[in-house]
């Protein structure tokens, strides 16, 4: 999946990001959630920056999956992370080279 996410056109990734984001935010079980499980992208995966977004701004409670060493917890997304996405972004991509170890 990874490959093939990593060798389609960028407008063509862009595309099928939009219609899944679609797709998610418009699930029945989706609309009844509160709390929206969900990874943030790094390098060619798949951009949940959307979801996320819209999550937010619809007042669900958002949690990243975050690797200690050898289990994943979940990290919810406070108010003040909320407004400091972007700084969250750049720090989990920063990091991105620790998180490759776990693939």
């Amino acid at each position: 999946m990874k490959e093939m996410l990593r060798n389609l056109p960028r407008r063509e990734k862009e595309t099928l990001c939009e219609l899944l984001t679609e797709k998610i935010i418009s699930h029945t079980s989706f609309f009844h959630s509160d709390l929206i499980l969900i990874f943030y992208p790094l390098h060619n995966e798949i951009n949940t920056i959307p979801i996320i977004e819209y999550s937010l701004k619809h007042h669900k409670r958002v949690a990243l999956p975050i690797m200690e060493e050898d289990q994943i917890n979940f990290m919810k997304l406070g108010r003040i992370m909320r407004k400091n996405l972007l700084k969250i972004a750049l720090a989990l991509r920063s990091q991105s080279s620790l998180i490759k170890e776990f693939y």
